[in-house]
C-alpha cells in the first residue's frame, strides 16, 4: 500500500515487470497534455527494451507509445522557417535594413550564446545562472527579457542584445529554421516568463508548446500562466 503526498494531483500505478524492472505509470505525465508518462528506476536497460516488455504482456496499442529521446540522442523537433521578407538580410547592401545587415553566427560563434539546464535551472555558456535583469529586447526596451531560439535538437540560445538591423532571432542559427523563438525572462537561473514574440519567425503556438515540453522534461518549472502569446493559433 502507498499514499500520494499531500497536494499531489496525479494518478500513479507502480509495477514490477517479470524482468524485475520497477516502473511507474503517471497520469497526466505533463501538465499541458493528457498523455501518461512511463518512468523506470533502472538505468542500465534501454527505454525501448522496457517498452517492448510491457507491450508483449499487455494489450496496449504500440502506435500510442512514444519512446522519448535521451539527452545524448534528442528527437528532432518540428521547425518553422524564416519569414520570406527577411531572406538576404545578412548581406551587405540588402534592401531590408537601410544600410545595415544582420549578423549571422557561425557554429563556433553561437556557442557563447548557448544555455544549459541543470536541476531545473538555466545556466549561460560560462556556467553562471542565467539572468535577464540587464537584458533588453526591441519589444521590452525597459529591460528584463532576452531573445532566444530553440533548434531542432532542443538546444537553446539566448542573447541579452536585440539590435534593430544587426542582431535578431535569425542571428543564432544563421537564418535557418527554428523549433521555437521569442523572449525569456529569468533571474538567478529561475525561469519566470516565456514570450513567443518573434517577427522573424512568427511561430504558431505549437512551437512554443514543444519548447515548454522540452523545458519541463528537463525539470524546469514553468506554468501556463507564465507563457505570453503574441503569435497566431496553429
Amino acid at each position: 500500500m502507498f499514499r500520494k503526498p499531500a497536494g499531489y494531483n496525479r494518478e500513479v500505478l507502480l509495477l514490477r515487470l517479470k524482468s524485475g524492472i520497477e516502473v511507474g505509470f503517471i497520469w497526466p505525465g505533463w501538465r499541458d497534455r493528457s498523455a501518461t508518462a512511463l518512468v523506470a528506476r533502472e538505468n542500465n536497460v534501454t527505454a525501448s527494451a522496457i517498452v517492448q516488455e510491457i507491450l508483449s504482456s499487455s494489450s496496449l496499442d504500440p502506435s500510442k507509445v512514444t519512446v522519448l529521446p535521451t539527452p545524448s540522442s534528442p528527437m528532432p523537433y518540428e521547425t518553422t522557417p524564416l519569414r520570406p521578407e527577411f531572406i538576404g538580410e545578412h548581406l551587405p547592401g540588402n534592401t531590408r535594413w537601410n544600410g545595415t545587415h544582420v549578423r549571422y553566427l557561425t557554429p563556433a560563434e553561437r556557442t557563447p550564446y548557448k544555455l544549459t539546464i541543470t536541476n531545473g535551472l538555466l545556466y549561460d555558456a560560462q556556467g553562471a545562472p542565467f539572468d535577464t535583469t540587464t537584458s533588453r529586447t526591441l519589444w521590452t526596451p525597459q529591460g528584463g527579457r532576452a531573445i532566444f531560439v530553440m533548434d531542432a535538437r532542443g538546444a537553446l540560445y539566448s542573447s541579452p542584445h536585440h539590435i534593430l538591423g544587426q542582431f535578431h532571432h535569425s542571428s543564432f542559427l544563421s537564418g535557418a529554421p527554428v523549433a521555437a523563438a521569442g523572449e525569456l525572462s529569468a533571474k538567478n537561473g529561475h525561469l519566470h516568463l516565456i514570450s513567443d514574440h518573434s517577427t522573424h519567425y512568427r511561430p504558431p503556438r505549437r512551437f512554443t508548446r514543444q519548447l515548454l515540453d522540452n523545458l519541463r522534461r528537463q525539470g524546469v518549472q514553468i506554468d501556463d500562466h507564465q507563457v505570453e502569446y503574441h503569435m497566431p493559433l496553429d
